[in-house]
């Protein structure tokens, strides 16, 4: 009995593996999931597949997970872009995609973005999506990890196709780093003026002398020794941000730009 059951359970995997390959496009040669490190059930797999799918088809972009035993002496970064170039992944012209990578020995993670996704989904929210899935990655849940990950990518990619900007961290669109040093320096401006004003109010008994001879006493300053003396020199230095720096893009070694996150969990 037990044989039996073994040969109907592989049977079951071999026909899944031939659907899901039957699926994957001429231009790209791998599922939308890679479970190279086996952490995950067949049913898991399937559904989890299935959700990748959907995903992928609503918003236009390959949404891919993969998980592997080690990365060998390659970064998770550099791991993520590399099996997403040199696999196929990216759907429509512009390649667009995002890939979740899981490193089961290491215990590292990497996010791969590429086309799209690289403004859609830039990296202070993927830092967001990070502190969705991590905790689930730390507790052993990886379906849960990788679910919650596809729902988040859908909710990024959908308000950015509709509203032309990112999704914020409070359900409205991000504002720009410009709007946010203007609205931080009008507060600043508003907070300086109340407490001037407190202060001037306190000090309306005394009365304004426009000349400072009122202010010294007679003979009461005598100067023997005038010397100049110096004491240090400040001096400030600013980075010069070059384009991948300050896009927060990087170069895969196939040499293009890829947006992303790594870390460990």
């Amino acid at each position: 009995m037990k044989k039996v059951l073994t040969l109907i359970l592989t049977l079951l995997i071999l026909s899944s593996i031939a659907v899901h390959a039957a699926e994957i496009p001429e231009d790209r040669q791998l599922p939308l999931l890679v479970d190279d490190a086996d952490i995950l059930s067949v049913s898991e797999e399937n559904a989890l597949l299935s959700l990748l799918g959907r995903v992928s088809v609503d918003t236009g972009c390959d949404v891919a997970v993969v998980t592997v035993d080690s990365l060998g002496r390659k970064s998770a970064q550099a791991y993520a872009d590399d099996f997403y170039d040199y696999n196929g992944y990216g759907s429509g012209d512009g390649d667009d995609g995002i890939l979740l990578l899981v490193a089961m020995n290491d215990r590292e993670w990497a996010f791969s973005t590429y086309g799209t996704l690289i403004r859609a989904i830039p990296n202070y929210a993927l830092d967001d999506i990070t502190d969705e899935i991590v905790p689930y990655l730390s507790s052993g849940d990886y379906y849960e990890a990788f679910t919650t990950y596809a729902d988040l990518v859908l909710d990024y990619v959908e308000y950015y196709r509709a509203n032309g900007q990112v999704l914020g961290y409070d359900g409205d669109s991000e504002l720009s780093v410009a709007e946010k040093v203007g609205t931080s320096a009008v507060i600043a401006a508003i907070i300086a003026l109340v407490v001037m004003l407190t202060i001037k109010s306190g000090m309306r008994t005394i009365k304004q002398n426009n000349f400072a001879k009122y202010y010294v006493v007679n003979n009461s300053l005598k100067l023997r020794v005038s010397r100049e003396t110096f004491l240090y020199r400040n001096v400030t230095r600013i980075r010069r941000e070059t384009e991948s720096s300050s896009s927060g893009t990087h170069r895969s070694s196939s040499g293009r730009s890829h947006g992303g996150r790594s870390g460990r969990f």
